[in-house]
C-alpha cells in the first residue's frame, strides 16, 4: 500500500470513505503523540466510540493532505490484513473480501 497514485480521479463512495475514517481513527488512537499530527491530537484523546464520529472531517482533511499519516495508516492497514493487501497488490482481488474494504 504505498500513496505512488498521489491523488484519486474522483471522491471516494461516501460508504468507502467512511470507512476509511474509522480505519485512520483506530490508528491515530494507537499512536504515541509525538508522532500524531498536530491538528489530530486533541481527537486521538476522544473515546474511541467517537473518534470518527465527531473527528471524521478533521481526519479525513489530514489523510488528504499529509502523505506521512496517509503511508502510516497504510502501513497499519497491511500489518493487519498481509494477505488481503498482498493479493491486492498481486493485482488479485479475493472472491471472499468485503468490498468496501478492498
Amino acid at each position: 500500500m504505498s500513496s505512488a497514485g498521489e491523488g484519486l480521479s474522483r471522491p471516494l463512495p461516501e460508504q468507502v470513505r467512511l470507512h476509511v475514517v474509522e480505519l485512520a481513527s483506530q490508528v491515530l488512537g494507537s499512536m504515541p503523540q509525538a508522532v500524531t499530527p498536530a491538528p489530530l491530537r486533541g481527537i486521538a484523546r476522544f473515546d474511541p466510540r467517537k473518534r470518527a464520529r465527531l473527528g471524521g472531517a478533521p481526519i479525513a482533511a489530514q489523510l488528504e493532505t499529509d502523505k506521512k499519516f496517509r503511508e502510516l495508516v497504510a502501513e497499519t492497514l497491511a500489518a493487519s490484513w498481509p494477505e488481503l493487501v498482498e493479493s491486492l497488490a498481486e493485482g488479485v482481488v479475493p472472491p471472499a473480501a468485503e468490498p468496501v474494504l478492498v
